[in-house]
């Protein structure tokens, strides 16, 4: 097993492609469980990997760009209205200088920053975080929950009230239903019950959670 503190961080470049039509066509094919066994070593060996989904459209995603660029560039104060912090800010926006990020206060953390060779190094930086992030909650919701606020009412801005919520359910379902059919392949992959992962992550509190 390949540890981040003492090996070299994986760039993109190196990242193994993987993909999810060979087992959307064909899950039983030797094809695609080969890729399968791949999708699980690169889990193992680098905690990341890609994934080409053929049901991905460029449309989608352009349409979910357009909306974001336009939704972060309006004011300040317009923005704070879709701020939830009585729930923690589970739902809606986090505005800039909200949360303050463990890695600058956690000396391992810094260690292993200091390993990554510089070309992949994130940039050091103290204080709050300065991005905004917008929470969208995706996927199926629990019957019965303990954790109401986890599962808040979404929040839709105003001035997108009439292409919010399909932009952002149709991009945010086409992640979920990759990482699905990822999740069914690495399972296969370390030679488990296919769907192993995807039960455990069913009722999940799953969030499509852009940032500026």
């Amino acid at each position: 097993m390949v540890h981040a503190e003492h090996q070299p961080q994986a760039t993109t470049d190196l990242l193994p492609i993987i993909d999810l039509g060979l087992y959307l066509q064909n899950p039983d094919a030797p094809d695609a469980i080969a890729e399968s066994k791949r999708a699980a070593d690169a889990i193992r060996d680098y905690g990341a990997l890609i994934v080409k989904d053929p049901r991905v459209t460029e449309q989608d995603n352009n349409n979910f760009i357009d909306l974001m660029e336009d939704y972060f560039n309006q004011d300040f104060d317009v923005k704070l209205k879709d701020a939830r912090p009585e729930y923690g800010y589970q739902v809606g926006v986090t505005p800039e200088l909200t949360e303050d990020p463990k890695c600058p206060k956690d000396p391992h953390c810094l260690d292993i920053i200091d390993h990554i060779p510089e070309a992949n190094r994130p940039l050091k930086f103290h204080g709050a975080d300065p991005k905004w992030r917008f929470f969208w909650r995706i996927g199926e919701q629990p019957p019965a929950t303990k954790f109401p606020r986890l599962n808040a009412e979404p929040v839709v801005p105003e001035a997108f009230k009439d292409v919010w919520s399909e932009t952002m359910d149709v991009w945010g379902n086409t992640l979920h239903k990759a990482v699905l059919g990822l999740a069914e392949m690495i399972a296969v992959g370390f030679d488990l019950p296919k769907k192993t992962f995807v039960d455990m992550a069913q009722y999940g509190p799953h969030l499509l959670a852009p940032t500026a």
